[in-house]
């Protein structure tokens, strides 16, 4: 199976990378017979045929990673797998991202939301703040085993009407300096000292 790294770097940059969401065996033979690139594993669509329950938190963390092995073990590509919220507090976070990888996911998609969760298509979804989810995140990049190439987060935030502008600017400072921590974005340079602009006072005007 492909690394989904390797095929994210393979593509022409303007080139979106179309991963079909699979929820069974079926539907996961169909993608793969239309030779897709990347598969998804919906969180909706696999809680939904499975159980028959809707996607509300109800799926535990033990019913959706063995799905996950069960649709690794026969896609060629590699599957992005829904998460939820990481099943719980930090520590839950890491037990999932462990057990998604050794399952055999190429990423996880993590969401931001409050306990008990909401399918992501449907409205009132309230979000936890914004520090609680960057820590959620690093939580993910420290684990550190070979298979998992990739960690997403599902941010809601970003479906969410945020008028609070501090918050808007927060949220910003922080996905900037995880973007650098991970080395997906290069620091930015101080300006040099004295460059600061200076504006020239005012000449009295001249009466005659």
């Amino acid at each position: 199976m492909r690394k989904l790294i390797d095929v994210l770097n393979a593509r022409p940059r303007d080139r979106v990378i179309a991963a079909p969401g699979v929820y069974d065996m079926v539907s996961l033979r169909m993608a793969a017979a239309m030779g897709f690139d990347a598969l998804y594993m919906t969180g909706y669509g696999t809680v939904a045929s499975h159980l028959g329950l809707p996607d509300a938190g109800l799926a535990s963390y033990a019913e959706m990673v063995g799905r996950v092995e069960a649709m690794t073990r026969m896609a060629e590509a590699p599957l992005i797998a829904d998460g939820d919220t990481g099943y719980g507090g930090l520590l839950n976070v890491r037990h999932a991202v462990r057990g998604y990888e050794r399952a055999g996911a190429a990423a996880i998609q993590l969401e931001d939301q409050e306990f008990p969760k909401k399918c992501g298509h449907t409205p009132d979804r309230r979000v936890i703040p914004v520090d609680e989810m960057v820590r959620k995140i690093e939580e993910t990049t420290a684990v550190n085993e070979a298979r998992m190439d990739m960690a997403m987060s599902n941010v809601d935030q970003q479906k969410i009407k945020i008028d609070d502008e501090a918050e808007k600017l927060q949220a910003s400072e922080l996905v900037k300096q995880f973007k650098i921590e991970m080395g997906l974005a290069a620091p930015q340079a101080a300006a040099p000292v004295g460059a600061e602009k200076t504006i020239a006072a005012k000449e009295p005007q001249r009466t005659s």
